[in-house]
């Protein structure tokens, strides 16, 4: 880990915007792939910066054409003004944009996603051990609404481009 802290504070401010792979030396002089996704906000707060490993095993394909084959007859077989789907993001390894990129990928293999108006990511990484939970609508890479609850109070809504605090419940 020492190898790793040393790399990111070492090229932290030279690095690319966007998604890109770097070499990184190990203390034990072992070389590992990273792979850093980089994005530039506007927001007046300081930045964050979330290290984490990704998924290995390369099965997204079959678990989002097992989610869709399942979900969609189910979702669209019932009468409704609006069709919303909603997928489970519960892993850090995945971010939300290979979740619907996956999505757009088996496309063709499932028609009734014309049907469907909206696709929300529902993150529930962190649901368990904080009771973090958290809802994203994407057009494209642009995040166009989201909410982020604890412990099922609402903490922050996504509108005019930006996150915003809401104020705490009372319970809290």
């Amino acid at each position: 880990a020492n190898g790793l802290h040393a790399w990111i504070f070492a090229n932290r401010l030279h690095l690319s915007e966007g998604t890109r792979e770097y070499q990184c030396e190990m203390n034990s002089g072992t070389e590992i792939t990273l792979r850093v996704d980089y994005y530039r906000s506007d927001a007046p707060t300081r930045g964050s910066l979330l290290v984490r490993r990704y998924q290995v095993e390369d099965n997204l394909g079959n678990v989002i054409g097992r989610a869709l084959t399942r979900k969609l007859p189910k979702l669209i077989n019932r009468d409704a003004e609006k069709y919303v789907l909603l997928l489970e993001r519960d892993q850090w390894t995945l971010a939300s944009r290979q979740i619907l990129d996956e999505v757009d990928r088996q496309r063709a293999q499932f028609p009734l996603l014309d049907k469907v108006d909206e696709l929300w990511i529902v993150d529930t990484v962190g649901y368990e051990k904080g009771g973090h939970a958290g809802f994203e609508l994407r057009e494209g890479r642009d995040l166009v609404a989201g909410f982020r609850f604890k412990n099922g109070a609402l903490t922050r809504n996504f509108e005019f481009g930006f996150w915003h605090p809401t104020p705490q419940s009372p319970s809290e």
